[in-house]
């Protein structure tokens, strides 16, 4: 959360090569035989800020979505839209030069996502976990 919009970051550890476009529902990862789907982390990641922004009271155009790939085994076999990398998270952040939130927005957003949080408890990550699953199953989670 910053004075240039609250940055959403989905990280993935996924090794192989990964086939997918923005608009796909779902991406392909393959890895040697082995071939799985994985929900598109950018639809994923734009769920997070519907509910961010809900959190926080602020509109949509104020955050940021990020997709960031940190395995060192993961390649990128279709075009990737910028916000979705595997190397450069800082300068995609430190890109971001224009002023959307004050100070007083800032420490707003920061209590209210505070409020909103649920305790990341071993039932509650189950609980999440099985809700994914049954709403997406045929993807793996990544």
């Amino acid at each position: 959360v910053s004075n240039f919009g609250i940055f959403v970051i989905e990280s993935k550890n996924i090794s192989g090569a990964i086939y997918g476009s923005p608009q796909d529902r779902e991406w392909t990862v393959c890895l040697g035989c082995s071939k799985f789907r994985l929900y598109n982390p950018l639809r994923q990641n734009a769920a997070h800020i519907k509910a961010l922004a809900a959190a926080t009271l602020l509109p949509e155009r104020y955050f940021h979505s990020l997709v960031f790939f940190w395995s060192d085994n993961c390649q990128f076999k279709t075009p990737m839209p910028e916000n979705v990398r595997r190397a450069g998270l800082c300068s995609y952040i430190q890109g971001k030069r224009r002023y959307l939130l004050s100070n007083a927005d800032v420490r707003n957003a920061l209590l209210r996502i505070a409020a909103k949080r649920i305790p990341s408890t071993r039932e509650n990550i189950d609980a999440h976990v099985a809700n994914l699953r049954r709403r997406h199953p045929r993807t793996d989670l990544g």
